[in-house]
């Protein structure tokens, strides 16, 4: 039984209710280890010229190329193995059984394999995390008067990037059936 079936029957609540909780713990975890992540770097630097909330406000700027580039891997995913499917769609496109452009029952093989599709969504994961660090990095020599503490203050930062990426990466590995209907 999959996560959704086991919140289920831990809560004694239908599958909507479960599959509802289970998104959002998923959106909750992140920005609750992001906020963990920050309060580690705010206490590690005990300088107390730069606090819990200016870190959180300022780093936040370095976690959205992560996400950007992840929806990209996430999505490149989508592009390279089923679009190919908007050629028959194309003749198609409400489903009624047409052939406009005779393309109706053309069934191309997919753009790239799966093995370089997962090497694409690994270098824009990598490419995100570098451009995140990158910014990081700039927002505490700002915030920052000295390098050390900059420094400091990056160490978690880079922690949970590090986590993110394997996890990311680890999610996009992760069979797609629910999508084909084989839920």
């Amino acid at each position: 039984m999959g996560i959704v079936g086991s919140i289920s029957r831990t809560l004694g609540v239908g599958e909507l209710a479960s599959f509802s909780v289970g998104m959002a713990v998923v959106c909750v975890a992140p920005i609750g280890a992001y906020a963990l992540t920050t309060k580690v770097a705010a206490w590690w630097v005990r300088g107390g010229v730069v606090g819990f909330r200016e870190l959180f406000v300022n780093y936040a700027w370095s976690v959205l190329p992560v996400a950007l580039f992840y929806h990209l891997a996430h999505n490149s995913m989508h592009l390279f193995m089923e679009g190919q499917d908007v050629v028959p769609a194309l003749s198609d496109p409400l489903g009624r059984g047409w052939d406009l452009f005779g393309t109706a029952d053309m069934h191309l093989q997919p753009l790239l394999g799966q093995a370089s599709t997962w090497g694409v969504q690994v270098s824009l994961v990598l490419v995100g995390h570098l451009f995140g660090l990158v910014i990081a990095h700039r927002i505490s020599r700002r915030l920052f008067d000295d390098p050390k503490q900059a420094t400091r203050s990056l160490v978690p930062m880079l922690g949970m990037m590090v986590l993110l990426s394997i996890g990311g990466l680890w999610l996009m590995h992760l069979d797609m059936n629910m999508r084909m209907g084989r839920m």
